[in-house]
């Protein structure tokens, strides 16, 4: 199994990056560079390529790139979120696939992408977070729904992240 990690240690330092509207689609957030749009023109206006080529410049050996955080805003489309929640396509999920294309962009420079998001699904979200069962103690229900969402990106993506 050690194998299948060594490329982790060799890849020395990574990126870690929060893409979240809370803090890249706030107003108030210098991380907005003073902007606010809706969810998808945020998403919409992330530049991958010139991304995957800032990376390249500092050396990171690998990205980590968060699909979600507590709220129902998520960079790429998922049916089942949206199923689930009850949001329309584009209104919570991002109707781009920000994370086929930065796959695209980074892989040019050989750097490898992995994806992060909560276990604890959108509990922050007033209509996904009691449609998951968020909030209460952990249940079989739950986890079976959230399982459902990381199996839809899982089979999307396969060993592109």
């Amino acid at each position: 199994m050690k194998a299948r990690t060594d490329w982790f240690q060799q890849a020395g330092y990574g990126v870690f990056v929060h893409y979240l509207a809370g803090l890249q689609n706030r107003r108030d957030q210098i991380h907005s560079l003073g902007q606010e749009t809706s969810w998808n023109e945020c998403v919409n206006s992330f530049d991958a390529e010139l991304f995957a080529e800032a990376m390249q410049t500092a050396g990171a050996g690998y990205v980590i790139f968060t699909v979600m955080q507590i709220s129902r805003f998520m960079i790429a489309p998922n049916a089942t979120f949206d199923r689930i929640s009850g949001y329309a396509p584009g209104e919570a999920c991002a109707s781009r696939d920000l994370v086929l294309d930065l796959h695209a962009s980074l892989s040019r420079w050989g750097i490898p992408l992995m994806l992060y998001w909560t276990g604890d699904g959108p509990r922050g979200d007033a209509k996904a977070g009691p449609a998951f069962g968020c909030g209460g103690p952990v249940s079989t229900e739950f986890v079976r729904k959230w399982a459902d969402v990381a199996r839809e990106y899982g089979e999307r993506y396969g060993d592109k992240v």
